[in-house]
């Protein structure tokens, strides 16, 4: 028997709870998600119960403002918007990156690349976190209860100063959460959880000064490292999200 197979028959065998009256919304758990591939271009989402969803994906600008539409729709523009812009090989990253002002909707936002009143080409990643419009979403029951285990946390670290203040959660279906503050100054980062390729999200600070001063990221399945160009800087803290080794 599958190791689902034993979690149910132990559930379905407790006689003061009939499950199938359940509504998963008390555990709030994933209901719809989708994996990064080549195919769509590593966009990728998780959905709650609750409404809660979190995506990304990747993008290269050709000009100064990218559109980015969301797969999932949200259900104000009030959500969190995070950009990295990352140091890989092919692509020129010396070039600020933000949102464009007045550009978020419910669907899409504008992301802004910028260089000396110009913009050069460079491979860029997004995430958002935030309450997601449910229309077309229905909440299952637990009779599809399976959806529970498969994306329930398996593993996790809290963050503490014996493991340098990184933490996880490794989710049943291979999904991982991860980060930490660690300085980003020049730095290498080597993740707790390793990475089942490098098409992961990664968002870490940075800051530009007197448009000569940038921290770029290049990734690796079980790190990443971060280096200054044109002048030293960095921000402590650093966020990984998608499938584990």
């Amino acid at each position: 028997m599958s190791d689902y197979g034993k979690i149910l028959e132990v559930l379905n065998n407790k006689a003061d709870r009939d499950l199938r009256n359940i509504d998963v919304r008390d555990t709030d758990t994933v209901i719809e998600y989708q994996e990064p591939t080549s195919a769509n271009n590593y966009t990728w989402y998780r959905l709650y119960a609750s409404g809660w969803v979190e995506q990304g994906g990747q993008y290269t600008n050709t000009s100064r403002l990218t559109t980015i539409n969301l797969p999932i729709t949200m259900a104000n523009n009030g959500y969190t918007i995070n950009l990295t812009q990352l140091a890989d090989s092919g692509y020129t990253s010396s070039t600020s990156i933000g949102v464009q002002s007045g550009s978020i909707t419910t669907t899409r936002f504008q992301a802004l690349n910028w260089y000396a009143n110009s913009y050069t080409t460079a491979l860029n990643w997004w995430q958002v976190s935030g309450k997601a419009d449910m229309t077309g979403h229905p909440i299952p029951v637990s009779t599809q209860i399976k959806e529970e285990f498969e994306h329930r946390v398996i593993a996790f670290q809290a963050p503490t100063s014996a493991n340098g203040y990184k933490w996880y959660r490794k989710y049943a279906d291979g999904w991982v959460e991860q980060g930490g503050k660690d300085w980003l100054e020049n730095n290498t980062i080597t993740f707790p959880v390793t990475m089942a390729d490098t098409n992961y999200y990664v968002s870490c600070g940075g800051f530009v000064i007197a448009n000569h001063g940038r921290q770029l990221v290049t990734k690796y399945v079980d790190k990443i490292t971060s280096s200054s160009d044109g002048q030293t800087c960095g921000m402590s803290g650093w966020l990984v999200m998608g499938m584990a080794a």
